[in-house]
């Protein structure tokens, strides 16, 4: 993986990302439905923010695989 935009690409080809459009909190809401269980997310209107937030890109054994391959540890030093 190069960079993050090529893992959200893979991610929703893979349909492990949901785009949250709707405008959300940065004060508690995002990290309230990070929670929930499920893809990642990714906010593209947060209240506040010049920038879009993701969250949860690792929450699942097949995420880690799609970005680190199956043996991760071997970016561990």
């Amino acid at each position: 993986m190069h960079n993050l935009r090529q893992f959200l690409d893979i991610l929703q080809r893979e349909g492990e990302l949901v785009r949250v459009e709707t405008p959300v909190s940065s004060d508690l809401e995002i990290a309230e439905i990070h929670r929930r269980p499920g893809p990642a997310r990714l906010f593209e209107n947060v209240e506040g923010a010049d920038f879009p937030c993701v969250t949860n890109l690792f929450g699942t054994k097949k995420r880690v695989d799609l970005v680190f391959g199956s043996q991760p540890e071997q970016f561990i030093n």
